[in-house]
């Protein structure tokens, strides 16, 4: 039988943030958090496994930041759908993730 819901893998090094994100996204039934990861390596680690349809990942992360972890995870599945997160609101941050992308969505 086909999920009726998405499946996300929330990537963030920040547990209140994890956390906020899971209980807002788990209050739409559309919705199901599959993974929370508080780095980079560990959303590496599972990405393949889990295959995810969506994941949220914070750019300002140590040691693998958002950047590195969207080229990573494209160069391996580039129709993956990666949504990059930052507190920061200068365009060259969304410009660098969309350049990341395959380029054709």
């Amino acid at each position: 039988m086909k999920n009726d819901y998405i499946r996300i893998m929330l990537v963030d090094d920040h547990q209140l943030v994890r956390e906020s994100f899971k209980l807002l996204l788990e209050n739409n039934p559309r919705f199901q958090v599959i993974a929370d990861c508080d780095n980079g390596n560990a959303a590496l680690e599972q990405f393949q496994s889990l295959n995810p349809d969506i994941m949220l990942v914070d750019i300002n992360m140590s040691p693998v930041n958002g950047f590195e972890l969207t080229r990573r995870i494209i160069e391996t599945m580039p129709m993956a759908k990666i949504i990059g997160l930052s507190v920061h609101n200068q365009a060259k941050y969304a410009t660098r993730m969309m350049e990341l992308g395959p380029g054709d969505s």
